[in-house]
């Protein structure tokens, strides 16, 4: 997520590549949102395979949460970037 909001912020330097670099930046925010729905899954199914054994990993699940919460802001900002620098409607 950093290097797509490093990316976002510097596109404009790039005069000639700029566009690409936007393109870049957005996909990578994608990736981003990518990487966290998975942990978010994987995570939740680790919980499950564990909770019997360990009671206190029920209580975990609120990090599971966080992360999809934390998923869904970057999405949402990626959709916002893409409408408005990218596609540029």
């Amino acid at each position: 997520m950093t290097v797509a909001i490093t990316l976002i912020g510097f596109s404009e330097k790039f005069e000639l590549m700029a566009p690409v670099v936007r393109i870049i930046g957005f996909m990578a925010m994608i990736i981003a949102a990518f990487i966290g729905f998975k942990t978010y899954r994987d995570f939740l199914d680790y919980i499950k395979s564990i909770e019997s054994e360990f009671p206190m990993a029920r209580k975990w699940k609120t990090w599971a949460y966080i992360t999809l919460l934390y998923t869904v802001i970057i999405f949402i900002l990626s959709l916002i970037y893409l409408f408005r620098k990218v596609l540029i409607f």
